[in-house]
């Protein structure tokens, strides 16, 4: 879920399973399941005030290493320079324009097919 923060936006995902975890080790809250079902409204609240007390390179790097599901919400200019992308080689350069690169080749019918009879 995208999670409003001091400067922008940051996208955020968690299971059921992860969530004790996630709100105690990462947001240093401490609730537990029922907790959470007693007052969802309330727990969206408090986690939307604590997530507006940093910014989203503070947030990146907070999460930078943890087991959890995190990435900043970036502009287009952002995403040409993200690291992610950089390692992906996912954007082409023009001069000064930036071009994204195709999808990765997908597979042939035939392939998948080949693909398929071994499982």
């Amino acid at each position: 879920m995208k999670r409003k923060i001091r400067n922008g936006w940051l996208w955020v995902l968690s299971s059921p399973s992860s969530t004790p975890h996630y709100l105690k080790v990462i947001l240093g809250m401490e609730k537990n399941m029922a907790d959470m079902y007693a007052d969802p409204a309330g727990l969206t609240a408090e986690m939307e005030q604590i997530f507006k007390g940093k910014t989203r390179d503070e947030w990146v790097a907070l999460f930078e290493g943890k087991n959890a599901c995190v990435s900043p919400v970036l502009d287009l200019d952002e995403a040409v320079e993200y690291r992610h992308n950089l390692e992906r080689r996912n954007f082409t350069r023009d001069g000064d324009k930036s071009f994204p690169q195709p999808a990765p080749r997908m597979y042939t019918k035939e392939e998948f097919r080949k693909l398929m009879s071994k499982l």
